[in-house]
C-alpha cells in the first residue's frame, strides 16, 4: 500500500433476514412515493449514524396499514372525474347545483319522494319541506327539455334524473286524479301555511278592535282630557284669529310640545298641561297612558297590509278549492275538503271583524273631527306617549328640585 494512502472503508455488512434496509419492497398496492434523495451507505463516514442504525423489521400488521394509509388512490380519483365527464347534462349549471343542494337537504330519496305523491302520503311533510321541494320543480321550459331526451336515463346528472323522474310521476297523477304536482303542492303550503297566517292576522283585527273599544270606553275621560288643551289654548292664543276656537284637529294637540316657555326654557305647553293635572290628583287622568296602553301596540298594525293579506289567504283557500274540483277520483276531497271548509268560516267570520273594525274607526274619527286622511289610533298613541313623557319629566325635576332644597338647608 503506498504511503499516506488510507485504507477503503469496509463494505456494509449485509442485510439480515428479514430486514428492509437496501432492499426494495413489493406493497399489494400501489403506494404514494416519499420523494427523498437517497443516499449510498458505501460512501458514508464510518462514523454515520447510517451505518450505525439497526435494522428495524416490518410486521405484516404495520405493512398493511401503511398501505391503507398510504395507497395511492390518484388512478381512482382520474376514473371517477372521467365517469363524472361522461354524464350528460341538460339543465343549466346554476340550476342544477341548486338541485342537488335541496335534494341533500330533504331526508328523502328520489322514490320516496315520487311514492309520497303518487300515494298522498304527506303526512311527514313539514312546511319548510314543502317549500324546498316547490323550489326544484320543473318549470314549463325545464319539463319541454328533459321530454326532448330520448337517451338513456342512468346517463343523466343527477338533477336530470330527478327532473325525469317527476315528469313520469306527474304524468301517472294526471292519470289517476287529474291534477298535476305544482297544484298538489301548492295546495298542501296553502294548507300548512294557513293557520298560522290565519292566527296573526286575527291576533291584529283584535287588537286594533280591542283599542278601539277602550277609546270608546273611555271617552268621557278623554273629552275632560282634551277640555285643558283646549282651556290652555284658549289662554295662549287670546283675542288672535286662532283664539276662541271650539274645536281643533286632535293631531295639532301635538303642537303644545314645539311651544316652549320664556322663562324656563326646558318647560313646554305639553308639559304645563300635565302639570295641571298633575296637581288636580285626579287619578282618571293620570292613569290614561297605562289605560290605554294597547293603543301603541294596535297603532303598529298597518290596516292596509291585513287587508292585503286577508285578501291572498283567500286566494290560498281558493287554489285549494279548485284543485280538489279538478280531481276526478275524489281523493283530494278526502284529503283537503275537511281544511276547505273550516277554512272558509274563518276566514269569513275574520273579513267581518276587519270590516267592523274599520266601521268603529270611521264612527270615532267623526267624533273627535278627524279627516280620512289620519291615522286616528296613531295620533292618540303619540298624544298619550307625550302625555306621559311630560309626567316623567315633572316627576323628575321635582326630585331634583328636592335634592337641591336639601343641599341649600344643609
Amino acid at each position: 500500500m503506498k504511503k499516506g494512502i488510507s485504507p477503503p472503508p469496509p463494505p456494509p455488512p449485509p442485510p439480515r433476514k428479514g430486514s428492509l434496509r437496501g432492499q426494495k419492497c413489493s406493497p399489494s398496492v400501489k403506494m404514494k412515493k416519499i420523494g427523498w434523495v437517497k443516499l449510498p451507505l458505501d460512501k458514508q463516514d464510518t462514523n454515520s449514524v447510517w451505518r450505525k442504525m439497526k435494522d428495524e423489521k416490518i410486521s405484516k400488521q404495520i405493512m398493511s396499514r401503511c398501505e391503507y394509509l398510504f395507497e395511492d388512490l390518484g388512478s381512482q380519483k382520474t376514473t371517477q372525474r372521467s365517469s363524472s365527464k361522461s354524464k350528460i347534462q341538460l339543465l343549466e349549471l346554476q340550476r342544477s347545483n341548486q338541485i342537488q343542494i335541496v335534494l341533500k337537504v330533504l331526508p328523502f330519496t328520489f322514490d320516496e319522494i315520487c311514492s309520497s305523491l303518487i300515494n298522498l302520503d304527506i303526512s311527514k311533510w313539514t312546511l319548510s319541506q314543502l317549500l324546498s321541494l316547490q323550489s326544484i320543480l320543473p318549470t314549463k321550459k325545464e319539463k319541454e327539455l328533459i321530454s326532448s331526451y330520448k337517451g338513456n336515463i342512468e346517463s343523466l346528472e343527477l338533477s336530470d334524473q330527478y327532473f325525469s323522474k317527476i315528469l313520469k310521476t306527474e304524468e301517472m297523477m294526471m292519470k289517476m286524479f287529474n291534477v298535476s304536482i305544482d297544484d298538489l303542492i301548492n295546495s298542501l303550503i296553502s294548507r300548512a301555511s294557513f293557520q298560522d297566517e290565519f292566527l296573526m292576522l286575527s291576533d291584529h283585527v283584535e287588537l286594533i278592535i280591542n283599542a278601539l273599544d277602550s277609546i270608546k270606553n273611555s271617552q268621557d275621560d278623554l273629552t275632560k282630557f282634551l277640555e285643558i288643551f283646549l282651556a290652555v289654548g284658549h289662554c295662549m292664543d287670546g283675542p288672535s284669529n286662532r283664539g276662541g276656537c271650539d274645536a281643533v284637529k286632535l293631531e295639532s294637540l301635538l303642537k303644545f310640545k314645539n311651544t316652549k316657555s320664556s322663562r324656563d326654557t326646558k318647560m313646554t305647553a305639553f308639559h304645563f298641561v300635565a302639570e295641571i293635572i298633575q296637581k288636580s290628583n285626579d287619578t282618571k287622568f293620570i292613569q290614561l297612558p297605562q289605560k290605554l296602553e294597547c293603543v301603541h301596540r294596535a297603532c303598529k298594525v298597518d290596516v292596509t297590509d291585513v287587508t292585503q293579506k286577508l285578501t291572498e289567504l283567500k286566494e290560498s283557500v281558493q287554489i285549494v278549492k279548485d284543485f280538489i274540483e279538478k280531481d276526478r277520483s275524489g281523493k283530494m276531497m278526502e284529503l283537503l275538503g275537511e281544511f276547505d271548509a273550516a277554512a272558509s268560516i274563518k276566514l269569513t267570520n275574520l273579513s267581518e271583524n276587519l270590516l267592523e273594525s274599520k266601521e268603529k274607526t270611521q264612527n270615532l274619527m267623526k267624533i273627535y273631527g278627524c279627516d280620512s286622511d289620519t291615522s286616528f289610533l296613531q295620533i292618540w298613541s303619540d298624544i298619550l306617549i307625550e302625555f306621559q313623557t311630560s309626567l316623567g319629566d315633572l316627576n323628575k325635576w321635582e326630585q331634583e328640585e328636592e335634592v337641591r332644597e336639601c343641599k341649600r338647608s344643609c
